[in-house]
C-alpha cells in the first residue's frame, strides 16, 4: 500500500487501484488512470492529483455516451 506525498492522508494505492476513504475510485491501466464512476469534487481532485504524481493520463468515462472514455484534459 502506497501513500502519496502531496498530503492527502485518506488516499492510497492498493495493487492497481486508487482508494480514497477506503473506496475504490480509480484503476491504473497501462499509462492511464481510469475513474471508476462519477465522484464528488473532492474525490475527483484526489484522482487527478494522483494521475499527475504518477505521470498517468486521467480518463473519465462518459456514461451518457455509451461509456466511451474521454480524457479529462480535453474537457473545458
Amino acid at each position: 500500500m502506497n501513500k502519496y506525498k502531496w498530503g492527502m492522508r485518506n488516499v492510497k494505492k492498493e495493487g492497481n487501484f486508487i482508494l480514497t476513504n477506503n473506496t475504490r475510485v480509480a484503476e491504473i491501466k497501462g499509462n492511464e488512470l481510469h475513474h471508476l464512476g462519477w465522484w464528488n469534487w473532492t474525490y475527483s481532485k484526489h484522482i487527478k492529483h494522483i494521475a499527475r504524481e504518477l505521470g498517468l493520463k486521467s480518463i473519465e468515462h462518459n456514461n451518457r455516451c455509451n461509456n466511451k472514455p474521454i480524457a479529462s484534459d480535453s474537457l473545458s
